[in-house]
C-alpha cells in the first residue's frame, strides 16, 4: 500500500491499517497507560539519580539511578 505525503510516496505494511485502527480505538487506553508507565519510570530513574548525586553526595559517574545499582559499570550503550 503506497501512501502519498508532502515528502513523497512511501510504503507501509498491508496490515498496518488494522493495527492503527485497533491502537486508536479499543487498545487506546491500555497503550497510553503502558506509555505513561514507561515515561514515569524513566522520570523516577532521573529523580533517583539526582538524589544520589545531591542528597547522598555520590560522584556523578557512580550515580546511575536504581537500575544502575543492579547492572555493571557499562551504561548499555556499548551493546549498540
Amino acid at each position: 500500500m503506497s501512501v502519498l505525503s508532502k515528502q513523497g510516496a512511501f510504503s507501509t505494511p498491508a496490515n498496518a491499517g488494522a493495527f492503527y485502527e485497533r491502537i486508536n480505538r479499543e487498545w487506546h487506553k491500555p497503550a497510553l497507560q503502558f506509555f505513561m508507565f514507561i515515561v514515569l519510570a524513566h522520570w523516577a530513574e532521573h529523580l533517583a539519580q539526582a538524589s544520589q548525586i545531591y542528597i547522598l553526595g555520590w560522584p556523578v559517574p557512580e550515580a546511575r539511578g536504581i537500575l544502575g545499582l543492579y547492572s555493571g559499570p557499562s551504561s548499555g550503550w556499548d551493546i549498540a
